[in-house]
Order: C-alpha cells, then sequence, then structure tokens
C-alpha cells in the first residue's frame, strides 16, 4: 500500500523522523524488500510493520524515551480520553478533562437531575369487594397503605441531566395492581431536541435542549394523567426509563393506590342533650360546670370509607360553643361500620361528652355542636339544633384584695347590716334583689335577661327582665386588710358606673361596732369632718387608679375591714375592681 511519509514527534521537543514519500511496499513484511543503500526506511518502515501488525510504540516525554507501548492509559481527574465521534481512528484527548450534566435521577457537582417523589398519606385501603371497581393487589382489605389523591402525577428534575447522543429514548409506565402488567406505557422517538411526546394519559416533555460539550442535556418531565389511565382508582406503579445510548436510568415509585373518591361522605341528624349536669351559681343563675356530661348522637353517616379512610379518624365533632373538647371518633366507635368502599348507614352515639373547657363562659340562646365527615377534604359541618345553655367553668379566683366576678366570695347584700358577720355573706344561689348588681361574664352590671330559657334546669332560672329593677342598682365589696397598718390604699376600677362610696367597718374612734357612714370617694379630703364622723376619703376621681387616704387618726390596722360600694345604671359595667393598702 503507499505510504504517504509525515513528521512524527514527541511531546514537545523530539526530533523529526526521516520521510518516506510515496512508498509501495508490502506492509506485511517489509524485511529484503529494499536495497541495503535504504537501511534507514528500512528500519522506519520494519518499525510501521510491527506497529500495524500489532507491535509497539515508542513513547517519549519531552523527547526523552518512555519505553516501547502497545497501549495508552490515561490516568487523573484533569484528562479525558474520547474516541472522535467523526473518525473512529482519532483519538481525542481534554486537558482539563470535561465535565458533564448529571444522568437522569442522579447528581454531581455539576448539577442535580434527582427526580422528585410525590408525596402520599398512609391511609386504610378500603374492601372494593363485590364491585371490585378497583383493584388492590395482594393487599389486605382495610391494610394501611401509602395512597394519594393528586392527578396528574408530575415527575421532574431542577437540573437538566445528560444525553449521551442523538438516539436516545425515555420511556414510561404505569403498572397494574400487580406491580407487573402494564396498564399504561409509552416511549417517544429518539430525542434531537426539544419536544411534548405522549398518548394514553401519559406525557413526555422535553425542554432546555442544548449541546454539552460532546453530548447534550436537557430536563426530562412525565405526567401520568391518574383520572385517564386508571378512573377508579386502584393500587399502581409507575416506572421512568431514560435509554441513554445503551445505559438505562430509572426512576420508579410505588405501590401506592389512587384514591378516585367516588362517592363523598355524609353526616346527618346531629343531636345533644344533656346527660349529667355539675352546676355552679352566680346571682342567682345557675351554670353548667366542669364535668358536665352530654350525650350526641348521629343519626345516618355514609359512605366514610370512599376509597380510603383513617381507621381511628372518620368524624370530627366539635362541641366549642358548650366547652366540650373535640372528639375524632373510629371505625370502632360506630355501629354498623364495614371497611366496604360503599359503606352508609353507620350512627355514632356517646353518652360522656364531657365539658372540659377551663375558664370558659356562655350564656348563648344558639349553641351548638357540629359534625363533619374526614377524608382528604374534610366534609362541611353539619349543626344540631340551636340550644340555649349558660356555661362557667372560672375557678374561685377573687381575693381579700381583688375582685374577679366569677365568685362571690367577699361580696355583701345591699341591704345587709355590716356590724354583723351574718349578714355581710352572700348567697349565689339565691336570686338578687331589685337593689343588686349582677355578676356576669366577668364583670358586675345592671343586668334585665330573662335566663329562663337557659339549661340547665331553665324552670328554676330567674327572670330578671320582669324583676323591676331599680334605676341604680349597687355592688358592695368587702376587701380585708392584712399586714401593717396603712393610712389609705390605691384602687384600680375598669369600666363605667355611676357613684363609688367607701365605708369603714369601725367608727373613726375605733370602737368595734357602728363604722362610718359612706362617703363618697370622689370627694377630697376634709380632715374636719373625717374627726367628726363623717371622713372623705378621696383625693382621686372616678377614672380608676387612684389613691384614697384614711387620714391620720382613722387608719385600717390589721384584719380591719372596708367597703367599697359602687352603682350602675343602664348599660354601665366594671370588669376590673382591686385595692393596694398603703
Amino acid at each position: 500500500m503507499p505510504i504517504n511519509g509525515g513528521n512524527i514527534s514527541g511531546g514537545g521537543g523530539g526530533a523529526a523522523a526521516t520521510t518516506a514519500a510515496a512508498v509501495t511496499c508490502d506492509t506485511t513484511n517489509f524485511d529484503n524488500n529494499l536495497s541495503p543503500a535504504d537501511a534507514t526506511v528500512q528500519a522506519a518502515l520494519e518499525t510501521l510493520d510491527e506497529l500495524i501488525a500489532g507491535g509497539t510504540l515508542a513513547a517519549k516525554d519531552e523527547g526523552a524515551a518512555v519505553g516501547n507501548i502497545t497501549t495508552l492509559n490515561f490516568v487523573g481527574a484533569d484528562v479525558s480520553v474520547v474516541l472522535n465521534g467523526v473518525d473512529p481512528t482519532q483519538l481525542d484527548i481534554y486537558i482539563p478533562a470535561l465535565t458533564f450534566a448529571p444522568y437522569y435521577n442522579s447528581s454531581n457537582p455539576i448539577g442535580n437531575a434527582v427526580v422528585n417523589t410525590i408525596a402520599t398519606t398512609n391511609r386504610n385501603i378500603a374492601d372494593p369487594a363485590p364491585e371490585n371497581n378497583y383493584g388492590i393487589g395482594g393487599w389486605a382489605a382495610g391494610s394501611v397503605q401509602p395512597s394519594l389523591i393528586t392527578t396528574p402525577l408530575n415527575y421532574s428534575h431542577t437540573d437538566e441531566c445528560s444525553f449521551e447522543d442523538l438516539t436516545t429514548t425515555v420511556e414510561a409506565t404505569l403498572y397494574g395492581p400487580d406491580d407487573v402488567t402494564p396498564v399504561a406505557t409509552f416511549t417517544t422517538a429518539a430525542i434531537v431536541g426539544n419536544t411534548v411526546q405522549g398518548a394514553g394519559g401519559i406525557t413526555i416533555t422535553i425542554s432546555n435542549w442544548a449541546a454539552d460539550s460532546i453530548k447534550y442535556q436537557a430536563n426530562i418531565a412525565v405526567s401520568f394523567n391518574l383520572a385517564a389511565i386508571i378512573p377508579n382508582g386502584g393500587r399502581f406503579s409507575i416506572e421512568i426509563i431514560h435509554h441513554d445510548a445503551g445505559t438505562d436510568y430509572t426512576k420508579t415509585q410505588g405501590p401506592m393506590f389512587y384514591d378516585a373518591q367516588p362517592l363523598a361522605g355524609t353526616v346527618t341528624g346531629v343531636t345533644i342533650v344533656e346527660n349529667a349536669a355539675v352546676t355552679k351559681f352566680l346571682s342567682g343563675v345557675e351554670y353548667y360546670d366542669l364535668g358536665s356530661t352530654f350525650q350526641v348522637d348521629i343519626a345516618d353517616l355514609d359512605y366514610l370509607n370512599s376509597n380510603t379512610y383513617l381507621d381511628a379518624d372518620l368524624i370530627e365533632l366539635s362541641g366549642t360553643e358548650y366547652g366540650l373538647p373535640a372528639l375524632t371518633p373510629g371505625s370502632g366507635d360506630l355501629t354498623g361500620w364495614l371497611n366496604d368502599w360503599n359503606d352508609d348507614n353507620n350512627t355514632y352515639s356517646n353518652n360522656l361528652w364531657a365539658i372540659t373547657a377551663a375558664n370558659f363562659f356562655t350564656a348563648s340562646l344558639t349553641a351548638n355542636v357540629n359534625a363533619r365527615a374526614l377524608d382528604w377534604v374534610n366534609g362541611a359541618w353539619v349543626p344540631s339544633a340551636d340550644a340555649a345553655i349558660a356555661v362557667e367553668t372560672h375557678a374561685l379566683a377573687s381575693t381579700a384584695t381583688i375582685e374577679r366576678f366569677y365568685d362571690e366570695q367577699w361580696r355583701c347584700p345591699v341591704a345587709g347590716n355590716f356590724d354583723l358577720p351574718a349578714q355581710r355573706s352572700w348567697n349565689s344561689a339565691i336570686d338578687v334583689l331589685i337593689t343588686d348588681a349582677v355578676f356576669y361574664n366577668g364583670g358586675a352590671e345592671r343586668n334585665i335577661t330573662d335566663f329562663t330559657v337557659y339549661a340547665p334546669n331553665a324552670a328554676g332560672q330567674p327572670d330578671y327582665s320582669t324583676l323591676g329593677m331599680n334605676p341604680t342598682v349597687y355592688l358592695i365589696r368587702e376587701f380585708q386588710h392584712t399586714g401593717a397598718a396603712s393610712s389609705g390604699f390605691n384602687i384600680t376600677l375598669t369600666g363605667t358606673y355611676t357613684s363609688l362610696e367607701l365605708k369603714l367597718a369601725k367608727a373613726w374612734d375605733g370602737t368595734p361596732t357602728g363604722g362610718t357612714t359612706w362617703v363618697d370617694m370622689t370627694a377630697a379630703y376634709n380632715a374636719a369632718q373625717w374627726n367628726n364622723g363623717q371622713p372623705l376619703a378621696g383625693t382621686g376621681s372616678l377614672t380608676g387608679g387612684t389613691h384614697h387616704t384614711f387620714g391620720t387618726n382613722n387608719i385600717i390596722n390589721t384584719s380591719d375591714t372596708m367597703y367599697i360600694r359602687i352603682g350602675f345604671s343602664v348599660g354601665e359595667r366594671i370588669t376590673a375592681l382591686s385595692v393596694v393598702f398603703d
């Protein structure tokens, strides 16, 4: 064959070899084909003969001999050796090494092509028998399995992935309940650029196509329209394969369950009645207290299982208007329940729903409890009928110097004789008189409510609307002094009122009975009047937080008592009352 001579040089400075031009010879064996005068050419041709026949190659580094070799092995992260894509006899060596986008469903320092996983929720799978509208494969009916209602399922990745050449394809398959049999599958044509392809509920989108050095890169997005592929739902799994020039890169997920929810859960006939009342009284009004129990019933519950369910939380009951805690009954709390996908005509009953809300008050004419079906999207609340109830669960919170209006242990009757302890006590179970303020919802006020419609014991409740309350009613509150003697106090009073007065338990001269008369706390202090037994106790006003003095001769000693009387007209109410002795 003819051999066209050329220069063969070392890595950077080797001398040029002797050139042979247009020599025709037998390349199988050059021996004795040239004359002895051509000894140099003979040696070169014999070397070429050895290379062609699988011989050795002399390797040099900057002209210095390294050795005679038959194989080139490039080592190191900074070198890439690639057969030329056009000339298969050419080896391309890249320094520094080439870098490429990661393969499908993987990542590398260049990018992240890991495919997302669709979120699922562990739920019980309803029994599809006998209709068998959907399959569950080897799962047992009622078992807990990863489930979803999402459709379509969209699988994608953040950064572009690598395409080896222009022959790659993407295959997407949705398998049925046995995890083996395809229900839908689609494979793209060879990918050479951006494209959208699909059929049978599967869509494959290639985007952001671009050259990546000697390869290509793009995003792969695959969508499974479950409503079209498995409209009745059921067990399934998915597989996505990037067939990349002989190597497959795969994303799988499943088995999991698609809940098509053919039937919506319904709740009908919510009722509540008193079971056992624990009560307290305040200003003659009886209230439900902590520990009162009620019976709640739901007459009909349908389709709570369609087609997945949460066994422990099938329905929810809310009783916030009663001070009742939330309930989430499960299948074991229902009567007539089966785990069929179309189960219906269940009922629910609970007679021990107890008030647990502390520091809670209501006096409502329209109190309800509510129930709803729990599912992927919860059903609408279904209320019980309106009921008139009064609930008061505050603990005894008032003290000798602080009034909080949830008990009446420091309250005194307006007509009481303050020199006689037995007449200073207040009975909360007795109706107030036409002269008395009413403690109601954390305050004191002139109240004209008809309580005879409010449970508990509506028939025994007072009717203050027809009592004929005086235009001004009063609260008399006892304040007990402790500790060292003091000559005054600060009062904090929040709200609106008509009058504010003070009375001491002892006379100005210290005798144990008689006390002082009621003194206007808004008037200026007058020592002369005080010494005459008619003290004026105030330097403040009706705005609260003001200081009042007893003078120099009339201090309250340890365990002495004073009384404050507050008058209320229509619409007036206070919500805070306390004193701090000097």
